[in-house]
């Protein structure tokens, strides 16, 4: 009982670390997220003071080179000067379009800029309104940064403004910006793998302890038979008749059979989990006499109870190399999952035939089936089906994995086909002997 308390304190401990560790987990993930985007906004609000600081510059540049153009026409006095400039009534008559452009782009590109700009030059300050006496290159202009122009004593405004700001500063941004989404995305992986793992490993823990229950349980009967009739054996007298000492002999060679059987089958089990098992044993055999043989075997041990056998056996069968021992523990595992997990009426039906130059050998009963959410773990060691309302069904959880590793021991398919109160089968194919 104490055991079983520790157990249970185990249990609820490891399930409540497990809780506490994805809690923990998913908050410094999240919390790992929304670094990675403070940093970016942070990084990305930098880059737009450093390009407004550029842009200042820039345009101080541009200015001094375009009033150092304008310098030379508004300080001339000649007579000539005089006279043509009241040709001149804009910038634009003196600089066109393209002048202007080739300044901007070559300063643009000096200080990193950039290059999807637009620009307006203007007499007006509030460039929400088009001017009619100045270049427009877009209809409206967002938030400008503009520099103040001096032709003939006025003052002419050149504002610039970049519509893909943004998308040119994220750019520039662009491999870390990835290379952050690469390390996140590394680390959900991470996380996913780690959380993936602690749960498989709590539901192995889960499943080992329920096969040491088993085992304990199924070792502890006969051990707590055999103890009992020893100590019968202690008592008995000269007047105790033979055949009650010969009873008693019985039950104790029978109980010691069981936990040999028991010990050797769980052994057996580890050898094909470790590729152990010696191949001396094999030999080539006819499947319908083995079948046979176990099912008149069968018949005798459960003759006291509603078990009907039926056997199709295809004549045309041919030899096939496999151990007999191996293939008498396949057919005990069947046929006694059949009899575990069925009603009180059991029908067996066994078939074999040729298919595709193999053996095929069916097993089927009418018991209470293997739900769909079953079916895929149905042959994982230790696993243990849900049995509805049967909870007599003992066991360790190993048959149906110890019949797949004879199967695949002897280079042979197994797939079963099942339905929830009306039986399963399992279709098992070996290979022919060669030659």
């Amino acid at each position: 009982m104490l055991k079983g308390f520790k157990r249970g304190n185990i249990r609820r401990l490891s399930r409540l670390a497990l809780t506490w560790g994805g809690i923990l987990s998913t908050v410094a993930f999240l919390g790992l997220i929304a670094t990675q985007y403070f940093w970016i906004s942070n990084a990305l609000r930098l880059s737009r003071y450093q390009f407004d600081h550029r842009l200042t510059l820039c345009l101080n540049e541009i200015s001094k080179e375009i009033n150092g153009k304008l310098s030379s026409y508004n300080g001339c006095t000649h007579t000539s000067c005089t006279r043509h400039k009241e040709h001149y009534r804009t910038i634009t008559d003196v600089l066109d379009d393209k002048n202007i452009r080739e300044i901007i782009e070559k300063k643009i590109s000096a200080y990193d800029l950039d290059p999807n700009y637009e620009f307006i030059l203007s007499t007006q300050k509030d460039t929400s309104k088009k001017s009619d006496d100045g270049i427009f290159s877009s209809p409206l202009a967002l938030k400008p940064h503009e520099t103040c122009l001096d032709f003939k004593k006025e003052n002419f405004y050149l504002k610039l403004y970049f519509p893909e700001k943004n998308a040119f500063l994220l750019g520039k941004m662009m491999f870390w910006i990835v290379l952050s989404f690469v390390f996140i995305l590394v680390m959900l992986l991470l996380f996913c793998s780690i959380l993936y793992v602690t749960i498989s490993q709590k539901k192995l823990n889960q499943i080992k302890d329920d096969f040491i229950d088993n085992m304990t349980h199924e070792f502890k009967t006969p051990i707590s038979t055999i103890v009992l009739t020893a100590g019968s054996l202690e008592k008995i007298t000269g007047d105790t008749p033979i055949e009650k000492v010969k009873k008693y002999g019985e039950i104790i060679g029978e109980e010691a059979n069981r936990l040999k059987t028991q010990t050797e089958y769980i052994l057996e089990i580890a050898k094909l989990d470790m590729g152990r098992r010696c191949r001396s044993s094999y030999k080539a055999i006819n499947i319908n006499d083995l079948v046979q043989e176990y099912v008149c075997c069968f018949e005798r041990m459960v003759h006291e109870k509603l078990v009907k056998v039926r056997t199709h056996l295809d004549d045309n069968v041919k030899l096939i190399e496999a151990d007999p021992f191996l293939l008498r523990i396949l057919l005990s595992n069947l046929f006694e999952n059949a009899v575990k997990y069925s009603y009180d009426e059991v029908c067996i039906t066994v078939r074999t035939f040729d298919m595709n130059g193999a053996v095929t050998l069916e097993i089927q009963d009418n018991g209470i089936g293997i739900g769909k959410e079953d079916l895929k773990y149905i042959f994982e060691k230790f696993f243990r089906c849900h049995t509805g309302d049967r909870h007599d069904v003992k066991g360790f959880g190993l048959g149906l994995h110890y019949v797949s590793k004879i199967v695949d021991d002897h280079n042979g398919t197994i797939r079963i086909e099942s339905e929830k109160k009306k039986g399963t089968t399992f279709i098992v194919t070996f290979p022919y002997l060669r030659g």
